[in-house]
Order: structure tokens, then sequence, then C-alpha cells
């Protein structure tokens, strides 16, 4: 489980991932978070912010059993590396990892080896204990005629320019996923695959995000390396996946509205537009006279979203972000801030997904949305 710690205002100060075994037995699991003395209109801090790393070995998915005395080997990219032990309840817990670094990490255990994990802190911005279960499934620790996998990470495929600093994720059909972060040139290599295994590719960079390829190494036959392509334009919408704005705003409304649509898993509106200007400027004007209240209808369609938890979430992120967007460029104007009032509602609309989204991507388009009201409160 990950549990996310948060200010009313949803603003995350503490993160922690805890493993809950499969026993049957009941457990009261008990966190304390110590936080800094808050000030007056200050943000709330944990007291560390460290990043924690707590290691479980197991023997195989299914049974989950602890591997006592398992040799734990951390290594940090282009670094030196740690050997840890495992104690008999399987564990190694405390390691400190370095911000803006990525490890990779594997357990040994009486000639068996576990898979290659990489573990990235590049995206991490709090504290957070970070629990990675390796398994002992009975594989070899010599591994020959393994494959390995590069990726190169594109903004579209017409544009074809590197995306670097992009979260490349690479999941097993057993669920074990593997982080890695594109170079200067939008590339990952060398990452480590197992034989006979069907994998689930893709990538990730603020709200963008690449579609998914599935592929297999089970008609593998010795040492090979694999290389896929991924391009960050959500399945061919032509957004760029470099986090700016996917979508268009609509014509011919008043100037106390605004309306957008975006495109596959956007967030962000095009702040750059006139009619975005234009509304901007309407508010500014009302809110030197009296208070305004701006509210914020936010939707997002059924179309699956990996980007985000799931797709209320995607909805609530649109909204987060356009109110965010509105207040700075308010305050910015010159606005009587004291006088902005900004609320939102969010859901999910549309018609059912039906595995359509190439072919009926305007029917699904038409739900992914933001809507503007400015009103002078009485």
């Amino acid at each position: 489980y990950n549990f996310s710690y948060q200010t009313k205002d949803r603003e995350e100060f503490y993160n922690e991932d805890i493993f809950v075994t499969n026993d049957l037995t009941y457990q009261e699991i008990k966190r304390e978070v110590n936080l800094e003395p808050v000030k007056l209109l200050g943000k709330i801090k944990a007291k560390s912010n460290a990043i924690v790393l707590n290691t479980i070995v197991l023997n195989n998915p299914k049974n989950k059993k602890p591997v006592s005395g398992a040799t734990i080997v951390l290594e940090e990219n282009g670094s030196g590396q740690q050997t840890l032990t495992a104690n008999d309840k399987g564990r190694n817990e405390g390691v400190v990892l370095k911000s803006g670094t990525v490890y990779t990490i594997y357990a040994e255990s009486e000639g068996k080896k576990s898979k290659t994990q990489t573990i990235s802190t590049s995206s991490v911005k709090t504290a957070k204990v970070i629990n990675q279960i390796l398994f002992i499934d009975g594989s070899s620790s010599k591994q020959a005629g393994s494959a390995l996998l590069d990726v190169v990470v594109y903004s579209s495929r017409t544009n074809k320019k590197p995306v670097s600093n992009a979260t490349v994720l690479l999941t097993d059909g057993e669920g074990n996923k593997v982080e890695a972060t594109t170079d200067a040139n939008g590339r990952v290599k060398a990452i480590e695959l197992s034989e006979s295994t069907n994998y689930e590719l893709y990538a990730l960079k603020e709200d963008g995000a690449s579609e998914h390829l599935m592929f297999t190494t089970s008609n593998l036959k010795g040492a090979k390396v694999i290389r896929k392509t991924l391009y960050m334009d959500n399945m061919g919408s032509g957004d760029t996946g470099s986090g700016t704005s996917g979508g268009s705003s609509v014509a011919g409304l008043s100037d106390t509205e605004y309306e957008f649509y975006f495109k596959y898993n956007r967030t962000k509106i095009d702040d750059a537009e006139t009619i975005w200007t234009n509304f901007v400027n309407k508010v500014v004007e009302m809110s030197k006279e009296k208070v305004v209240v701006v509210s914020i209808k936010s939707s997002a369609s059924f179309v699956p979203t990996r980007a985000f938890t799931n797709n209320k979430e995607l909805a609530r992120s649109r909204a987060r972000a356009t109110r965010e967007k509105l207040r700075e460029a308010v305050e910015a104007k010159g606005g009587n801030m004291e006088n902005l009032k900004v609320k939102y509602t969010y859901g999910v609309n549309g018609p059912e997904y039906r595995s359509d989204f190439r072919k009926r991507r305007a029917k699904y388009e038409k739900h992914q949305y933001v809507k503007l009201k400015a009103y002078s409160r009485k």
C-alpha cells in the first residue's frame, strides 16, 4: 500500500509504502510522522526529509515467505554499491537514499537470485519511505541468455524530438515494476529482462503519457537486445508530452465564461490564448469592484488512464491545475485576491469505454474539459 500524507489543500508533505503480509492474523500498524512547528500561513513539513529504503526478500510471489539471511546488493548508478543482509523476517530497513538518483537492487540466497529492480528518486520531492519487495524465484544467479531492453522516448511520431527526464515504467506479468529515467537523448539502456515473460511498457512526463506497448521474451533464443520506441503523443492525439497544454478552448462565449477541451490525459489549459487572457482580464476587473466567484466544472471521460490513479483523479487534477493557473494570472494582473473566490466540482462523464479510442476519439474528448463561469456575489 502507498500512503500519501497531505494538507487540506492536497499538498503532500510525506509519502510512505507499507507492505502487509498475507498472514491471516489481526495486526495493528501504527505510524507516526513528526512535523516541524507550523508558522502562521506557513507550509506543513515533516521533520525528516530523508528518503528511506526498506527491503523485503520473499521466496516467490505465490507463497511470499521471508528469506532469512539473504544478501541484498544496492548499487547507485555510476557509483559504488552496498551489500546488505536480510534479518530473520527477510527485511532490511532504514537505508537512506540520495535524491535525484537511480539505484539498482537485487537479492541472492543459496545460489538463487531475484530480478534486478530499479529505484529512482528523481521525482521524489518530500520525505518518503520506499518498500522494495524482491522475490527469490528460483532462477539461477547466472542468467545467461537473458535479454536487455533499450528504450527511446520521442515527443511525437512526426517531430521525433527526444524527451529527456521522462519516467519509463516496465511491468511484468507478476506485477514487478522497473522504473527508469531517460537521459538527455531520451534513452534508457540495458534494462534486464527475464526469459519467457510478458511485459507492458510506457512512459510518463508531468501530465503526459505515451501509448502502452506489450511485448514478450517467450520466443527469444540466446542473449539479445530488444529496442522499443515510445511516443509521447498520447495515441496520436498530437500532444508532445512535454508538459504543455493539449487541447483547445471554445470561442464565442461571453467574457465571463471559459471552456477548454483536453486531449487524452492532459490537465493544462493553454494560457497563451487570447480567449484565456480575455477571461482573466474580466475576472481582474470584477475583483476590483466586489467579490467575484469563479466556478470550475471539470470532467474526464471513461477512457482508461494509467498516468493517474483513476479517471476521477484526472478530473480533479484538471480542476486544481486550472484553479492555480487562474489565481496566478489574476494576481499577476493586479486583481484583488481577497475578492476572488474559486470553487470547483469534478467527475467522470460520457459514454462507456469500448476499447475504441482511436476510432471514436472525438466522442470521448467531448467529455474531457474544464468549464469556468465568473459572477459577482451580491
